[in-house]
């Protein structure tokens, strides 16, 4: 079941289940998480939105969930937010670069890898940079 107009427990729970690092954003931000017999299981947060040329916007994303949790439903949902009611163009996703299952979740999902950002966690700690254009994700939205 999808759970909204809970942001900011949402983005705590998120938070929590990120070890490099996270800090939930405290405001402008938008969070949608995923249950299962009422317990919180996954979790979305949506910030740094920006109008990146006129009338095309870009928004962060940051996910956590334990496993099972990213159903096609909720992949509908989750991707549908930004692309279709906040008319974002691209959605971005920074990720360490150590951890795998993010990574390959996101390249399950058509993100594609679009750089590195070296010690972007501290020394020998390098994230990597992924985006998802709406064309890309059509598949799971429509």
């Amino acid at each position: 079941m999808i759970l909204s107009g809970q942001r900011e427990a949402v983005a705590e729970w998120v938070a929590g289940k990120i070890t490099d690092l996270y800090t939930p954003p405290t405001k402008d931000f938008e969070a949608i998480g995923v249950t299962r017999d009422g317990r919180l299981i996954g979790g979305v947060v949506y910030s740094n939105w920006h109008e990146i040329a006129p009338g095309q916007h870009d928004i962060m994303l940051t996910s956590a969930g334990d496993p099972g949790w990213l159903t096609r439903g909720a992949v509908k949902v989750l991707l549908g937010y930004p692309f279709q009611q906040l008319a974002c163009i691209r959605l971005t996703s920074i990720i360490s670069k150590a951890n795998r299952p993010a990574r390959t979740l996101n390249e399950r999902l058509g993100f594609k890898l679009e750089g590195k950002i070296r010690h972007g966690r501290g020394i020998g700690k390098d994230c990597l940079v992924y985006g998802l254009l709406r064309a890309d994700a059509e598949k799971w939205i429509r």
